[in-house]
């Protein structure tokens, strides 16, 4: 049924009712910058909008296949050694990072609202090699792994810029962070 209705009308609702708050608290992250432009600092980049038909496509496909997800304070998303089969979008709530060692875990990060949890595992195929837990109820939309990948691999120009992205902001927000503080321990 909304399908039947014009390209225009579906945006509106998906970006103005339906997903109002995912895109606002995940714009950045979605921001994405058409091939062939200037560096991403340039001032003159074009970046995709829903009036680019791939973008659009892209964004619809994403947007259709999240599902709302409620985890309780204290739950763990993700052990060390975990095949990570979802992305978790998490809008609002506390999630720690950390590791473990000599069956002792430790957390070193905290990160609050508006948080991507799983991205580098799904998008590479990686096992997880820190430990991911709720410090408070957390709340969001979580995407399956397969149906992320089918969508990267449909959109392959928006793909190269997403798999940059996700691999750039686990190296620096991630993975150095914990590797740096794990060291400092022991």
């Amino acid at each position: 049924m909304l399908d039947e209705l014009p390209e225009f009308v579906q945006n509106d609702i998906y970006k103005f009712f339906l997903f109002s708050h995912f895109l606002s608290k995940f714009r950045e992250t979605f921001k994405i910058p058409k091939p062939g432009g200037a560096n991403q600092r340039d001032k003159n980049q074009k970046f995709y909008t829903w009036e680019d038909t791939e973008y659009r496509d892209f964004m619809m496909q994403i947007l259709t296949q999240l599902e709302p997800r409620l985890e309780k304070a204290q739950s763990i998303l993700i052990e060390e050694l975990d095949e990570v089969n979802e992305i978790f979008y998490v809008i609002k709530g506390q999630v720690d990072i950390g590791y473990e060692l000599n069956k002792s875990k430790k957390y070193v990060i905290r990160y609050q609202d508006k948080t991507v949890i799983g991205g580098y595992n799904c998008t590479f195929n990686k096992k997880a090699i820190f430990v991911y837990k709720c410090r408070s109820e957390c709340e969001g939309y979580t995407i399956r792994k397969k149906y992320w990948l089918d969508i990267l691999e449909e959109f392959e120009n928006i793909a190269v810029y997403v798999k940059h992205n996700v691999e750039q902001d686990y190296m620096m927000n991630i993975k150095e962070k914990v590797f740096k503080a794990k060291k400092q321990y022991m």
